[in-house]
C-alpha cells in the first residue's frame, strides 16, 4: 500500500497484508526497474517509455496509478535514484535483502575533468540528463550517411556528455568514457645499437672498435613504450628511428572515434602506430626535402665589378640518409604533416612529432668521426704545445726568481761598470782638454822664455809634484829628512831657475823615490 491514510467508498472487509522493507538506494548508485504487468510496449522499443522523474516515487508503490497511466510492462527506462522508497513488490521485480538493499545496483556515471562520455542509445525518445536535455527529437537527414545520430535517437549520439555526475539506466544508454587529454606514444628500442668507437694511441694513430654487433643483444622493449623503433630504408641503407608522437581525440571527435575505432588503446594501435610507420617509411623512401645550402653566385660589388658571393639559398632534393642527422627539423616536419593527414581521416588530431635516437649504419659515420677526431687531435696538439710553452715560461720565471739576488748583484755590477766607464771617459776627455790647454800655454811660454828655459821649468814642476805627492803619502819622511844633519845640503849657488833646480837636484841626489806608495830610501 502507498504510505499514509487511504480513503475508499467501498470498504473491503478482507485484506491480505505482506510487510516488505523500504527500497534502500545508496548514494552514487541507482536501481533498475522491471514491471511485472502493464500495457504492451511499442514493438520498436526494447524498453518501456520513461516516466517523469517526479512520478517515479508514486509508481513504485501505487500500482493503480501505474496501470491507469498506461504503464508498460517489462524493463523500464526510468530508474530509482538514491533514497528510501516504499515499493510494491507485486508490481516490480526487484531483488532486495531484508534491509531493502539491492545486491548489484547500478553505478552512477562520473565523467571527470578532461573526459567526455560517448553514448550508444538503445531507446529513441526525449531525454533529460541535466546538461543534455532533448524534449523533442530533431528529424534525421535522409542523406546523412554518418554512423552518428542526433541526441535522443537510437544509435551512437553525435554529441558527447561533458564532465558531470549522471544517473541514468546504463542498459538503455551505454556510455564509453573518453579522455580528450593529450596522449603520448613512444617507439623505442627493438634493435641492436651498433657503433664504431674511435680512439688513438700515443703516436696519434686512430684505432677503430665495433661495439654492439651481436644480434643476440637486442634489448627488450622498455616499459611503457608503445612499440619498437620504426625501421626504414633510405638510399638503400637500413635505419632505425625512435619517435615520440603526441596526439588527441577532441570532445567533438570522440563520438565518431568510439564506434568506428574503439577505445584509445585501439586508436593508438590502428592509427598512431600504423600511421607513424607509414609516414617514416614513405618519407625515407624518396620524399623531397627543402634545405638551405650555401652557394657561390655571381654578383656586383659597390663599384659595379663582377664578384663571386656566397649566399644561402633553398633547394629541393630527395631525402638522403644523412639528412636524418643533419636536417632533423625538416624531416620531423615532413613526418608531422604526413601523419597528421593520415590521422585526420579518422578524426584523430596529431599535436607533436619528435624524433629521438636515429640508428644509422656505423660505416656511414666512421669517415665523419675520423675527420672530427683528426681535427680534435690537431687542436689538442696546438693546445698542448701552448701549454708546454707556458710551462717552460713559468719554470724560467721560477728559476729567475730563485736567482734574484745573484741577478741583482750582477745588474748592480753592470750598472757600476757602465758608470765607471762613463767616468773614465769623462776623465780622459778632461785630461785631453787639460793637455791641450797645457800645450797652448807651453807654446806661449816658449814664445816668451825660449824652448830651453821652458823645458827646465817643466822639469822643475814635475820634480815639485813628485816631492809633494811623496810628502802627502809619507809625512814622517820629511821630518826624518830635516832632522838628519847629514842629509841637509851645504851647497849654495846663485839665484835663478838653474840654481833652484841644482839645489833640489843636489838635495835629492842619491835618494831612491821608489814606486808609487813606497817609502823613499837613501
Amino acid at each position: 500500500m502507498y504510505p499514509g491514510v487511504q480513503y475508499s467508498f467501498l470498504i473491503k472487509l478482507r485484506y491480505k497484508v505482506d510487510e516488505v522493507p523500504f527500497l534502500n538506494v545508496a548514494e552514487g548508485t541507482y536501481v533498475k526497474l522491471t514491471a511485472k504487468t502493464g500495457k504492451s510496449k511499442d514493438s520498436s522499443q526494447a524498453y518501456a517509455k520513461p516516466w517523469p522523474e517526479q512520478d517515479v516515487p508514486r509508481i513504485l508503490a501505487d500500482a493503480n496509478y501505474f496501470l491507469e497511466n498506461d504503464g508498460e510492462r517489462g524493463p523500464q527506462v526510468s530508474i530509482v535514484k538514491p533514497g528510501n522508497w516504499p515499493i510494491n513488490t507485486y508490481l516490480w521485480d526487484v531483488a532486495m535483502d531484508e534491509n531493502g538493499r539491492v545486491p548489484n545496483p547500478g553505478k552512477a556515471l562520473k565523467v571527470e575533468q578532461g573526459q567526455v562520455a560517448v553514448i550508444k542509445s538503445n531507446y529513441e525518445g526525449p531525454v533529460d540528463f541535466g546538461v543534455v536535455k532533448v524534449t523533442k527529437l530533431e528529424p534525421k537527414s535522409a542523406e546523412n550517411r554518418s554512423p552518428l545520430v542526433p541526441v535522443g535517437y537510437q544509435g551512437n549520439w553525435e554529441k558527447a556528455l561533458p564532465s558531470a555526475l549522471y544517473y541514468f539506466n546504463s542498459d538503455v544508454w551505454q556510455p564509453s568514457v573518453y579522455s580528450f587529454q593529450a596522449q603520448i606514444s613512444e617507439f623505442k628500442g627493438g634493435y641492436v645499437p651498433v657503433d664504431i668507437q674511435l680512439s688513438y694511441d700515443d703516436a696519434g694513430k686512430i684505432i677503430q672498435n665495433i661495439v654492439g654487433d651481436d644480434p643476440n643483444e637486442v634489448p627488450a622493449l622498455p616499459a611503457g613504450k608503445t612499440g619498437e623503433a620504426i625501421e626504414a630504408r633510405v638510399e638503400g641503407w637500413p635505419i632505425h628511428q625512435e619517435v615520440r608522437v603526441v596526439w588527441q581525440v577532441t570532445p567533438e571527435d570522440a563520438p565518431y572515434v568510439a564506434p568506428v575505432l574503439g577505445s584509445l588503446a585501439d586508436v593508438e594501435t590502428k592509427i598512431i602506430t600504423a600511421g607513424a610507420r607509414t609516414a617514416i617509411r614513405e618519407i625515407g623512401g624518396g620524399a623531397m626535402i627543402k634545405v638551405k645550402v650555401s652557394k657561390n653566385v655571381k654578383g656586383k660589388d659597390e663599384e659595379g665589378k663582377d664578384v663571386i658571393k656566397t649566399e644561402i639559398v633553398e633547394e629541393e632534393r630527395p631525402i638522403l640518409v644523412m639528412d636524418f642527422i643533419d636536417h632533423r627539423e625538416e624531416i620531423q616536419h615532413l613526418i608531422f604533416n604526413k601523419l597528421s593527414t593520415l590521422a585526420a581521416k579518422n578524426r584523430v588530431t596529431i599535436l607533436e612529432v619528435h624524433l629521438a635516437q636515429t640508428q644509422l649504419p656505423p660505416e656511414l659515420l666512421v669517415g665523419r668521426k675520423r675527420e672530427q677526431m683528426a681535427i680534435q687531435l690537431q687542436e689538442t696538439f696546438v693546445q698542448e704545445k701552448q701549454a708546454q710553452e707556458k710551462r717552460v715560461d713559468a719554470e724560467n720565471a721560477r728559476a729567475k726568481a730563485d736567482q734574484q739576488g745573484t741577478l741583482m748583484r750582477a745588474q748592480i755590477a753592470l750598472e757600476a761598470s757602465e758608470l765607471e766607464k762613463k767616468a773614465k771617459a769623462n776623465e780622459g776627455a778632461g785630461e785631453r782638454e787639460k793637455l791641450s790647454e797645457m800645450a797652448v800655454g807651453q807654446q806661449r811660454q816658449v814664445a816668451v822664455l825660449g824652448a830651453e828655459k821652458v823645458m827646465q821649468l817643466r822639469q822643475f814642476e814635475m820634480l815639485v809634484d813628485k816631492v809633494t805627492g811623496l810628502v802627502e803619502k809619507h809625512p814622517d819622511w820629511l821630518n826624518t829628512l830635516f832632522s838628519n844633519e847629514h842629509l841637509v845640503p851645504q851647497i849654495s849657488t846663485g839665484g835663478g831657475m838653474d840654481s833652484a833646480a841644482a839645489i833640489l837636484g843636489t838635495f835629492f841626489k842619491g835618494f831612491n823615490f821608489g814606486q808609487d806608495g813606497e817609502k823613499p830610501t837613501k
